[in-house]
C-alpha cells in the first residue's frame, strides 16, 4: 500500500488543483465576446500550469517523498529532488538538437494513424476529437503581435514544458521508481504512456508516447529535469509556429499528408539516434547520474 497511498495522494492533489481551475474557468461559460473568452482561456491555462503542474509536484515531493527525512523537507530540497537545481550546457544543447532533428520522424508518426485502417466508429471519434482540439486552439492562439507571441511562448511552451515535466518526469516518475519494483525501462514506458493518454488525443498517442518515454530517459541520463524541459519546450514551440502560420495546421482538408520525404525521415531517425546516444553518454561522465531515479 506504500505505493498506492502515495500515488493516490498525488492524484488527490492534482484533482484539487483542477477543481481550482474549474472555479477560475466558471466565468468563461457566460462569456460571449471572443476577446474575453481568450482572456479566460489563458487565465485557465496559467492556473493549470502554475497550480496543477508546478505547485502540486512541489507539495507532493515535500509532503510524501521527503516525509522520511523531515530535516530535508524544504522547498529548496524539493526543487533538488525534482532535478531543477542541476543544469549543464552539453546535455541542454544535445537535447535541443535532438528535438529539432526528430521533427520529420515525429511528423511521420503523427500521420501514420491516419493511414492505418480503423473501424469507422473509432475514426469518426478521433476526427471529432481532433476538430474539438482545433476549435480550442483557434481560441487560445488568437493573440498576435510581439507581446501576443511572447505571452503564447511563455504560456504554451515554457510554463507548459516546465510544469508537465515537474509533474510527470518529476513527481510521477519518482513515485513509480521509489515505491514499486518495476525496472527503470518499464517505468519509462509507463510514465510515457500516462503522459500521452492525459492529452486525450488518440491520433497523437504514438508520438506523444515516444516523446514522453524519451523525456524519462533524458532524466535518467542527466539526473536533471532541464534536458527534458528543453526537449518539451522545443517541440511545443515548433507546434506553436505551425498552428500560428498555417491555415489548416491539422491538415484535415488534404487528408493529413506527410510534410517530409522518406530521405528526410531516415536522416531524422539516424541523427536523432546519434544525438540521444551522445546524451546518454552523459552518465559515463557522471557515475552517480542515476542515483535518485
Amino acid at each position: 500500500m506504500k505505493f498506492w497511498k502515495r500515488l493516490l495522494l498525488l492524484m488527490l492533489l492534482v484533482f484539487l488543483g483542477f477543481a481550482l481551475c474549474m472555479v477560475v474557468g466558471i466565468p468563461a461559460v457566460f462569456i460571449q465576446k471572443s476577446g474575453h473568452m481568450v482572456f479566460y482561456m489563458h487565465l485557465l491555462q496559467w492556473t493549470q500550469n502554475l497550480v496543477v503542474m508546478m505547485l502540486v509536484p512541489l507539495l507532493w515531493i515535500r509532503l510524501v517523498y521527503l516525509s522520511d527525512r523531515p530535516e530535508e523537507a524544504t522547498w529548496r530540497q524539493s526543487l533538488h529532488e525534482l532535478g531543477l537545481l542541476r543544469f549543464e550546457i552539453r546535455p541542454a544543447v544535445l537535447a535541443f538538437c535532438a528535438t529539432v532533428c526528430a521533427i520529420p520522424l515525429l511528423d511521420a508518426l503523427e500521420v501514420l494513424p491516419y493511414r492505418c485502417p480503423l473501424p469507422d466508429g473509432l475514426r469518426a471519434y478521433c476526427e471529432e476529437e481532433l476538430l474539438a482540439n482545433q476549435a480550442v486552439m483557434s481560441v487560445v492562439l488568437q493573440p498576435g503581435g510581439f507581446f501576443g507571441w511572447l505571452e503564447l511562448v511563455l504560456l504554451m511552451c515554457l510554463s507548459t514544458a516546465i510544469g508537465e515535466e515537474m509533474l510527470f518526469r518529476g513527481a510521477l516518475l519518482r513515485c513509480f521508481r521509489q515505491y514499486t519494483k518495476l525496472n527503470r525501462h518499464a517505468v519509462a514506458v509507463l510514465v510515457g504512456l500516462v503522459f500521452a493518454l492525459i492529452h486525450f488525443e488518440l491520433y497523437g498517442l504514438i508520438p506523444r508516447w515516444l516523446l514522453g518515454t524519451v523525456f524519462v530517459y533524458a532524466v535518467y541520463w542527466t539526473r536533471s529535469l532541464w534536458p527534458a524541459i528543453i526537449m518539451h519546450f522545443t517541440n511545443n514551440l515548433v507546434a506553436l509556429i505551425v498552428f500560428k502560420t498555417q491555415d489548416d495546421p491539422f491538415n484535415l482538408a488534404d487528408g493529413k499528408e506527410f510534410s517530409f520525404g522518406p530521405l528526410m525521415i531516415v536522416l531524422s531517425v539516424a541523427l536523432t539516434g546519434v544525438l540521444l546516444w551522445l546524451l546518454s553518454s552523459n552518465k559515463a561522465q557522471n557515475p552517480s547520474a542515476n542515483a535518485s531515479v
